[in-house]
C-alpha cells in the first residue's frame, strides 16, 4: 500500500490538480474583485479599511500573484505565505467587524472555518511541493 501511495504522489499529474484545487479558489475571488469592484469597494469599508480601492486591488493582487506562484510550482512556498496571511488577516478582520444582518457569532465561525481550512490545504502544499524530490528519489530507490 505503501508503495502504491508513493507511486501516485511521484506522478506529476497529481500535483498539478492538487495545486489547481487549492488555488482555484484564489483566482476566482482575486476575479471577482476585479470584475465586481463597487462590491469589493464596500466590503472594504466595511471592515474599516481606506482607502477601500486600494485594499480591494492589492488584495486581488494578492491573490492572483499567489496562485499564479502556487500553480506553476514558482516560490510555491512564497505563494502559500500571501496567502495564509491574508487569510489571517481576514480572520481578525471579521472578528474586528463583524456582519450585522446575519447571526455574528455564526458568520465568524464558519468564516474562521473557511479559512483555517485553507491555510491548512496551502501549508499541505507547500510541505508536499518540497517532499516531491524526496518520494521520486525514494521511488527510483525501490525500481
Amino acid at each position: 500500500m505503501h508503495t502504491m501511495i508513493l507511486k501516485v504522489l511521484s506522478i506529476d499529474r497529481t500535483w498539478t490538480v492538487a495545486r489547481s484545487l487549492v488555488a482555484i479558489v484564489f483566482i476566482f475571488s482575486g476575479f471577482m474583485k476585479l470584475l465586481l469592484v463597487e462590491n469589493s469597494f464596500k466590503a472594504m469599508g466595511s471592515l474599516g479599511l481606506s482607502p477601500e480601492w486600494f485594499f480591494s486591488y492589492s488584495s486581488a493582487a494578492i491573490f492572483l500573484f499567489s496562485s499564479f506562484l502556487i500553480l506553476f510550482d514558482k516560490a510555491l512556498w512564497l505563494g502559500a505565505a500571501l496567502l495564509s496571511i491574508s487569510l489571517i488577516l481576514n480572520i481578525i478582520f471579521s472578528f474586528a467587524f463583524p456582519n450585522t444582518h446575519d447571526s455574528p457569532v455564526l458568520t465568524i465561525m464558519y468564516s474562521t472555518l473557511g479559512h483555517l481550512s485553507l491555510i491548512g490545504g496551502l501549508l499541505a502544499t507547500s510541505i508536499c511541493s518540497a517532499l516531491k524530490k524526496q518520494i521520486q528519489h525514494h521511488m527510483e530507490f525501490i525500481a
